[in-house]
């Protein structure tokens, strides 16, 4: 039987994709391009972490896990290790961002026509494939859906080999036909893939948290901005967050108020200079927690503004 399908020989004791993908490498000079999808909380990521440590049992992430595309386009621009693995996650909150979602896609589309020759192992998470651009879909080739845990807590993944008929302008999965040392052969449905190491899910998750919370800082300024515009334009009324953030600062440390907003300490401090820009004037308290407001500058008309921000 001549197969359509892409093959590989079973090997005792190695995950079939894996030997799939070194057998690409050193017999076809080739490289993986894997997208990972999968609603939040389907397993994409821990796969992904999982399937890497396959190919590199000591994997670390500094310099091989990314969550930003700045950082990640920097170190595939700096780093030409051959074999490399390379691990960008939550992509899909850079190629959502329309102020560079096509430099992006353009980046990457440049780094997978070009890179062949590098044999990387690359993998990225998404929720969506509609989320890259129509060309980076072209060069991808290797898709893994994410369909939770199994009560082993292994990340099922349905793995397809991607092909894109420029014909057709079509995209064909494949499944991998695995041949077996008997003879007999059967078609790879899903790979089950261990959870990561302790140590790797710590700092995983503690980058994530970085991660997180700078993206929850940059959201809280970006709509703290357009609130300073949108009140300029309406005659520059006094801004409300900032009056809520003098409030907390005369009662609560810069900690207490990073727990109760979910920001950051430093986002704290920022505030409270744009405060001091407003004419406010603080004091270090003796005793307690908090500052006292020695002048409370354009704020000052406290009853005021809470009136406008009612109406």
């Amino acid at each position: 039987m001549r197969a359509k399908f892409p093959v590989v020989h079973q090997k005792e004791g190695e995950n079939v994709w894996v030997t799939y993908v070194k057998n690409q490498i050193k017999k076809k000079n080739n490289c993986l391009n894997s997208v990972w999808v999968g609603p939040p909380g389907s397993g994409k990521s821990y796969g992904l972490l999982s399937f890497l440590c396959l190919f590199e049992p000591d994997l670390e992430l500094e310099g091989n896990w990314f969550f930003d595309a700045q950082s990640f386009i920097k170190a595939i621009k700096e780093d030409y290790k051959r074999g490399k693995v390379w691990g960008f996650d939550e992509a899909g909150i850079d190629f959502h961002n329309l102020d560079y979602h096509n430099e992006l896609n353009r980046g990457l589309n440049a780094f997978l026509q070009t890179s062949r020759h590098r044999n990387y192992i690359f993998g990225f998470t998404v929720t969506y494939m509609s989320f890259l651009s129509k060309g980076v879909r072209k060069l991808m080739n290797t898709k893994m859906t994410a369909k939770m845990w199994n009560k082993n807590n292994q990340t099922i993944i349905e793995p397809r080999k991607l092909e894109f008929n420029d014909e057709k302008d079509k995209f064909y999965k494949k499944r991998l036909i695995v041949k077996k040392a008997d003879g007999l052969w059967y078609f790879c449905n899903r790979i089950l893939l261990p959870k990561p190491k302790k140590q790797l899910l710590i700092e995983y998750e503690k980058r994530k948290k970085e991660f997180t919370d700078n993206l929850y800082d940059q959201i809280e300024k970006n709509l703290e901005s357009l609130r300073d515009k949108q009140q300029k334009k309406n005659g520059g009324t006094i801004n409300s967050l900032r009056l809520e953030y003098l409030e907390l600062l005369s009662d609560n440390s810069y900690e207490d108020i990073a727990t109760i907003k979910v920001v950051s300490e430093g986002y704290v401090s920022q505030i409270k200079k744009k405060l001091e820009k407003d004419g406010v004037v603080f004091e270090t308290k003796k005793t307690g927690k908090g500052l006292n407001i020695i002048n409370r500058g354009i704020y000052s008309l406290k009853n005021e503004v809470l009136e406008v921000n009612r109406k």
